[in-house]
């Protein structure tokens, strides 16, 4: 039973550092391409757009969101919960 356990909090920590460090590079990758759109809008309009689209709040959102965020957090979460349970009742199983 500790084996299962300790497999699962293994990979839920995997998934929760994979997740902050992808927000953390979309987040710069984010900043990079608003100033390089800034800097290469040449038309007023062009500017506005690129200052509309840095202000969209999904983006900016804590790194944490993307863990419990529907639909994708919460089935990938259920998914390793649903896998779990099936290598734990496979296990049982044999046993």
């Amino acid at each position: 039973m500790w084996k299962w356990l300790s497999t699962v909090a293994v990979v839920a920590i995997i998934i929760v550092l994979v997740a902050r460090y992808e927000h953390y590079a979309g987040q710069q990758y984010e900043a990079d391409r608003q100033a390089d759109c800034i800097r290469l809008a040449i038309t007023p309009e062009k500017q506005s757009t690129c200052r509309k689209e840095a202000q969209d709040r999904h983006k900016y959102a804590p790194w944490g969101y993307e863990l419990v965020a529907w639909p994708l957090g919460i089935e990938t979460w259920a998914l390793i919960v649903t896998l779990a349970a099936i290598a734990w009742q496979a296990d049982e199983t044999r046993q």
